[in-house]
């Protein structure tokens, strides 16, 4: 497993950004500007792993 990954989620792409959301057991996310982060998720169609029932 990888032990750390950082992007720039304006750059990276949908399913680069989806499989480190899917294959790891914890994220972390520090500064920046939240609403963008969460317009960019949501323009890539990346907050839905987050919605998924255990």
């Amino acid at each position: 497993m990888q032990k750390l990954f950082l992007a720039d989620i304006s750059t990276a792409t949908h399913l680069n950004i989806k499989n480190k959301l899917e294959n790891n057991d914890y994220i972390y996310v520090t500064g920046g500007n939240t609403f963008f982060l969460l317009q960019e998720m949501n323009g890539k169609a990346l907050t839905t792993p987050f919605l998924k029932e255990p």
